[in-house]
């Protein structure tokens, strides 16, 4: 199955500090992490859909390169989908799933998403 599109959302609820005395904040802290995201695939089997309805976990990794060669690898190692719409066009079209999801802690790496540099 090959992605068309995919949107990534960060969210670490990050909030300020304020202190007696001091204009503005005295420090910044984070708060939970929350990705979400979506992606809309092509529809070559229905692996994807089974795993939403089922509620099953999965895992995405995507690489992002320049010309040559350097770039990053991001991994969302266990993601739950949200919903999934298929969009039947018309004739002569591709048929697409639209995935919106959900990535949740992995067990096994304590970790939401990794970003590693190539």
């Amino acid at each position: 199955t090959f992605i068309k599109s995919l949107k990534l959302d960060l969210d670490n609820k990050m909030r300020g500090q304020t202190g007696i005395g001091t204009l503005g904040n005295v420090g910044i802290a984070a708060g939970t992490l929350m990705v979400t995201g979506s992606m809309e695939v092509y529809l070559a089997d229905g692996t994807m859909y089974d795993m939403f309805l089922s509620n099953t976990a999965t895992s995405i990794s995507w690489t992002m390169q320049d010309k040559v060669g350097q770039g990053y690898a991001l991994s969302l190692p266990k993601v739950k989908f949200s919903s999934a719409k298929v969009n039947a066009g018309s004739l002569d079209q591709d048929c697409m799933l639209s995935l919106p999801f959900t990535a949740l802690m992995d067990e096994i790496t304590g970790r939401t998403i990794f970003l590693d540099r190539m």
